[in-house]
């Protein structure tokens, strides 16, 4: 609802006007009425009316200096002058100084409803332009921030370096003669990562840094990752403004800090450094602050030693699943992980996952070897996330695999079940879809879930769901009026490096390889 105020030094006026209209049924709120010019005045500071009818001769302030200081405080109020019929000459001035338009004393319903549905169309038209230039406003600044971070992700991605990112670099180099890079990365955002919390996240370290003095890009490439540059003298005291300040984004939250260094030219360095020294981080759900001075080089813990390789080849060889999980989550340790360090949690999913996709590939079984690599893309994903519990599933996943277990059940439920599934997945491919998640949807067990699918569908569950984004994907690309980072982001992949990969298995080329080859 608009608000109006009224001015008149008459009660009765006042009183009249206050009741003459149906003020709810035209969506205007009245406010108190004025008896003087300097309470107008008060009033319109304080209560910010989007209309003000005022009488022209009143004690103090007269009507038309109301409407001038009115006008200076709030120059979209619309002014509506009460006049009687020798007041032409006033009412001349109260035009020329920003009235909308006058009203003969005594006052008339229908002059005085016609009047008041004239100041609510130049409202409704000036809350239009308002609106259009703010949407102009920030299509404008969602376009540059959109070529900033394309630019600034491909230096530091390692992807094709963007013309943009060389002029933007030298006007960073003429504001900063040092800087430190702080990479921000977050964890299990999954498709929440949407424009609207892109801008807040953005807008909340700008804050929390000081915009004047730093410089806040988002990674397309890794749609989890925000990186801030700037003179950094107390990292501790900023990455706690910037923990705080980015409470309202659930989920663990990591952030590396790297050396200071003199040139922009070493932005790929930086970002090295500040990635090395999240990998140093306890394999924890809480969030962490790394300085790459405090990790200096990682000694990381061989869990997977020669004997674990021949049992895990002799478990395979065997189909023996039960050795093979006994290994992997009891003796090797990967139940129990939480107390190793990230890189070690990491280092020790993808050896696992190697050496179990290399017996399968030993028996030149493409569609399992092909389901594997899906699910150690996978495994990789939740690995970043700190989720042990989506490690184990998938790893059990990847062991199902590599045993072929097949189990009878119900055919009938089975099929009704995998059919629902099959369903959810093509018509929510875009959405964060983990093993657990889509378990706790429709009741069932993890393992058992990527088993029964497995049967039903001649498929694995994540593999499919790689090649229903993949196809959708391609369909993106053919289009041909999307970045490819855009594509894998719409089709329900975080991380562009991740998608890249994925689609090289899938279509035998990169992205870009087949956006070329399309158009």
């Amino acid at each position: 609802m608009y608000k109006l105020l009224i001015a008149d030094d008459e009660y009765w006026i006042r009183e009249n006007l206050r009741n003459m209209l149906d003020w709810d049924r035209l969506g205007i709120e009245l406010c108190e009425p004025a008896c003087d010019g300097e309470e107008a005045l008060q009033r319109v500071k304080s209560e910010k009316p989007e209309i003000l009818m005022t009488d022209i001769n009143m004690p103090f302030i007269s009507g038309v200096e109301l409407i001038k200081e009115a006008k200076s405080i709030q120059p979209e109020i619309v002014a509506i002058t009460l006049s009687g019929f020798s007041d032409y000459e006033y009412v001349r001035e109260t035009l020329l100084a920003g009235a909308l338009d006058y009203l003969l004393k005594p006052i008339d319903k229908s002059a005085f409803e016609d009047i008041i549905n004239k100041a609510l169309s130049v409202i409704h038209a000036q809350t239009i332009r308002n609106k259009e230039r703010e949407d102009t406003k920030r299509h404008l600044t969602l376009a540059r921030s959109i070529l900033r971070d394309r630019a600034f992700s491909s230096l530091i991605s390692g992807y094709d370096t963007h013309e943009d990112a060389s002029p933007l670099a030298l006007e960073l180099e003429l504001r900063f003669a040092e800087f430190t890079l702080l990479l921000i990365r977050f964890g299990k955002l999954g498709n929440r990562m949407n424009e609207a919390l892109i801008d807040q996240i953005r807008s909340t370290l700008e804050l929390a840094a000081d915009v004047r003095n730093s410089f806040v890009f988002h990674n397309i490439y890794s749609p989890n990752e925000f990186i801030l540059l700037g003179g950094v003298d107390d990292y501790v005291a900023l990455c706690e403004n910037l923990l705080n300040g980015l409470s309202f984004v659930s989920g663990i939250i990591g952030i590396g800090i790297s050396r200071r260094y003199f040139s922009f030219a070493k932005l790929r360095d930086a970002y090295d450094e500040a990635a090395y020294a999240l990998s140093a981080r306890k394999f924890e759900p809480s969030s962490a602050v790394l300085h790459i001075e405090a990790v200096q080089k990682l000694h990381l813990k061989k869990h997977i030693i020669p004997q674990h390789e021949k049992e895990l080849s002799a478990y395979v060889k065997n189909r023996d699943k039960r050795g093979l999980q006994r290994l992997v989550f009891d003796e090797i340790g990967l139940r129990y992980c939480k107390g190793w360090m990230f890189a070690e949690v990491k280092r020790a999913a993808i050896q696992f996952s190697f050496l179990i996709r290399q017996e399968i590939s030993d028996e030149k079984l493409d569609s399992r070897a092909l389901a594997i690599d899906s699910l150690v893309e996978t495994l990789s994903i939740a690995v970043e996330n700190i989720d042990l519990d989506e490690i184990c599933g998938i790893m059990n996943q990847i062991i199902d695999e590599a045993v072929s277990i097949e189990e009878n059940d119900d055919m009938d439920s089975a099929q009704k079940t995998i059919q629902k599934l099959i369903q959810y997945i093509d018509e929510n491919y875009f959405e964060s879809m983990s093993l657990g998640a889509l378990a706790q949807k429709f009741h069932v067990e993890q393992s058992y879930l990527s088993r029964l699918f497995k049967r039903e569908a001649g498929e694995n569950l994540i593999h499919y769901i790689n090649l229903k984004r993949i196809e959708k994907a391609k369909e993106y690309i053919i289009e041909q009026n999307r970045h490819l980072s855009e594509i894998s982001f719409l089709v329900g992949y975080d991380d562009y490096t991740y998608f890249s990969r994925v689609f090289r298995k899938i279509t035998g080329k990169s992205p870009s390889e087949y956006a070329r080859a399309s158009h």
